[in-house]
């Protein structure tokens, strides 16, 4: 068909939509379902790994850092420590230095206003003679029946 228009139109007009049939896959055999199943198996592998691998070292670093702590809370303690004795012994030579005879003498008769003996502040006692309790009462009456005695004497007025 010859025309003699500038254009061919008929290349434009519709003709009738031809139906597109489904793709359509044949897999003759399971193979390539397999393959994948393994293969999203093995990935879940990984993750579930790679995540128990990053909680370990999570962990080590943890406890690194904690042990790290503990050793610097002991250091400084020991430190402490040595500085504490040093200062005991220091207040110790310093006690002792403080407490002669000479100078307990002197605190006691310029702070405290004491005095040394002298012979007339001695007394003696005579000890040689037993300590004996004498008792007025016979023995032949009771502690209540002495007490209610007593005590009837000194309302009357005997």
């Amino acid at each position: 068909m010859k025309t003699t228009s500038a254009y061919n139109l008929e290349r434009f007009e519709t003709e009738e939509p031809r139906e597109r049939s489904p793709r359509v896959r044949v897999v003759k055999n399971d193979e390539h379902q397999k393959r994948l199943k393994r293969i999203r198996l093995l990935r879940a592998r990984c993750i579930f790994m790679s995540i128990i691998l990053v909680g370990l070292m999570a962990f080590t670093v943890y406890s690194h850092m904690k042990l790290n702590e503990v050793k610097a809370t002991i250091e400084t303690s020991k430190n402490t420590l040595v500085e504490l004795q040093s200062e005991n012994k220091y207040l110790n030579f310093r006690l002792e230095s403080y407490v002669t005879l000479d100078e307990a003498e002197a605190i006691a008769e310029d702070r405290l206003g004491l005095v040394k003996v002298n012979s007339s502040q001695i007394e003696y006692i005579n000890l040689s003679k037993e300590n004996v309790i004498v008792s007025e009462n016979t023995g032949d009456e009771s502690f209540f029946s002495y007490l209610f005695k007593e005590i009837t004497q000194l309302i009357i007025g005997d």
